[in-house]
């Protein structure tokens, strides 16, 4: 009972993480497309992404001391609240006039959703020290986030094209304080998740040169970063995907619906498979096989193979199913690498640099595309995401090699 009801108030927050985040990340590009704005602007849609890369910076801090931050950023129970203030402030700022903006609420959105993911994070690991039941438990992270996502990145558009902008931000701000009630109303902050480092200086924990040093210094480390990189590079080019389906003939909506709905609403169980799975194979294994996916998806792209337009879409599809497994296989090799002492500071720092090399990937993608086209970009995806498979299985044999006695 306690583990379900567990699983429901993380399911829950990190809808509050997905609501806003996929209306910056899918809803934002289409309408944007749909206006006739350009791939390169399309791409910077993932500035907003911005904090996710720098959440370092302030994760020692929420390790740390009791501060006036970590009273304010370090509670679950707060986070959901600035969130939906944050996000409201969208109502002075519809999509028919500048972008820039929207972009700079979506920068605070993404801080305070990258902040409640540390936290979160710290929490699960302080309530939930079993590493299996920890692949279920995020496995349900990314559910929830993806639950989160398919409403909010496709209601706004809905309802603002049916009812009006204000409405539509309005109701997304209401679904944010909502979805935080089952963790207001079940859980607790656990003491262990709120302050871990009390005891610990300033200069240590505490302080962000040394936590990064004690974190780089870790033992493989170094190919973990590589690892990342390559896979997530390419995985950066799926903020194309939506830009390919509206040029394909796709209007806004429905290509919003394609990948922000009925390809969110097939990888809620697709999740929870890959919880299952990393129950029961190696994280790094499991890993390997969704980026040769990956890898095929986009090599089928680029080579255009199939050029009508449902067979692109369903490629689309399963390249964001993939990319959503592949991030709960990247959440069980952050936990082992994080300490428990410091688990916002080294989980902060492992998905700041994903988040870091993500959006080189989109970024860059956008900005080349136009020399290389979509068959260009999709194919480099492609070789990229299948040589990071390559590693993964070599790093998986090298790390069972070396616990062999």
């Amino acid at each position: 009972m306690v583990i379900r009801s567990r699983q429901v108030s993380i399911f829950c927050l990190n809808m509050v993480q997905g609501m806003p985040g996929s209306f910056f990340g899918i809803g934002l590009p289409a309408l944007l497309r749909e206006g006739g704005a350009g791939l390169d602007m399309v791409a910077l849609a993932y500035l907003v992404w911005a904090p996710w890369a720098l959440k370092w910076l302030w994760g020692p801090f929420l390790d740390g001391r009791p501060t006036l931050f970590n009273a304010v950023f370090g509670r679950l129970l707060h986070l959901p609240l600035i969130m939906a203030s944050a996000f409201v402030l969208l109502v002075a700022f519809p999509p028919s006039g500048s972008a820039w903006p929207i972009f700079a609420v979506g920068i605070v959105c993404s801080f305070v959703g990258s902040t409640l993911q540390m936290v979160l994070a710290r929490w699960i690991m302080a309530v939930e020290p079993d590493e299996k039941r920890r692949a279920r438990l995020n496995a349900t992270q990314v559910a929830g986030m993806i639950t989160g996502a398919m409403v909010g990145g496709t209601l706004i558009v809905a309802l603002s094209n049916l009812l009006s902008w204000t409405l539509a931000v309005l109701a997304i701000g209401v679904l944010i304080v909502l979805a935080s009630l089952p963790f207001m109303l079940t859980q607790r902050e656990h003491p262990s998740a709120t302050v871990l480092a009390e005891h610990i200086p300033i200069g240590t924990a505490s302080s962000i040169k040394e936590a990064c040093r004690c974190f780089f210094e870790r033992s493989g480390v170094g190919l973990l970063m590589v690892l990342m990189l390559m896979s997530d590079v390419a995985t950066g080019v799926d903020v194309l995907l939506i830009a390919l389906l509206v040029d394909s003939g796709y209007s806004a909506a429905g290509a919003t619906f394609l990948l922000n709905t009925l390809a969110l609403m097939i990888t809620i169980p697709a999740t929870f498979l890959t919880g299952q799975l990393l129950q029961r194979f190696e994280a790094r294994s499991v890993l390997a096989v969704l980026l040769g996916s990956k890898g095929t998806v986009f090599l089928l792209l680029g080579v255009g193979v199939f050029p009508i337009p449902v067979v692109s879409a369903a490629l689309s599809i399963a390249a964001i199913v993939i990319a959503s497994a592949a991030a709960i296989a990247y959440w069980q090799i952050y936990m082992r690498f994080a300490t428990t002492e410091h688990a916002a500071s080294d989980i902060g720092m492992l998905t700041s640099i994903r988040t870091l090399f993500l959006m080189i990937g989109g970024i860059g993608a956008g900005q080349v595309s136009g020399l290389l086209g979509y068959s260009g970009i999709f194919s480099l995806a492609a070789a990229m995401a299948l040589a990071a498979a390559l590693l993964a299985i070599l790093q998986g044999a090298k790390e069972r090699e070396t616990a062999t006695p």
